[in-house]
């Protein structure tokens, strides 16, 4: 090539061609941690009946998410809340604690809506399932034993 920048132009294109590949990767483990459950994260989740429910992640271990599922349910999905305003208690309780398989959880369709710290007594009903050895509630309705990996 006589001309130095089509020399140039070429090799930044093709720099550029090779970027690409680890660029993707990159971007996919991005989405893939932002995906992982974590704790202090409250979700919008979608219950058995197509509602919409505020779950909190409590915990989280390679057998299970623990989470806690606020009371009342919505028929679209949100897309903010104020953790001040979340409760169990009501005509539609909630659930304290309640321990299911990763798939579990991702069947729900999760979506992080914002963070909260894990209070000491949001952990009273992990602290008691620990302590008694407790099942996880696993994709096939059924429960199995903590340390299983589904």
């Amino acid at each position: 090539m006589d001309d130095p920048w089509a020399l140039a132009v070429g090799v930044f294109f093709v720099g550029c061609l090779a970027a690409l590949p680890v660029s993707l990767v990159v971007r996919d483990r991005v989405r893939e941690r932002w995906r992982r459950p974590r704790a202090g994260g409250i979700y919008s989740m979608t219950g058995e009946t197509g509602e919409y429910r505020f779950a909190k992640v409590l915990f989280v271990d390679p057998s299970a998410v623990h989470v806690r599922v606020y009371a009342g349910g919505m028929s679209q999905r949100p897309t903010r809340v104020k953790p001040a305003d979340l409760r169990l208690g009501g005509d539609d309780p909630g659930i304290g604690h309640l321990p299911v398989t990763h798939a579990v959880f991702a069947a729900g369709k999760p979506q992080l809506i914002t963070t909260d710290a894990v209070r000491p007594e949001e952990l009273d009903g992990y602290d008691m399932w620990k302590e008694a050895g407790g099942n996880v509630w696993g994709d096939e309705h059924r429960a199995i034993r903590p340390g299983r990996i589904r």
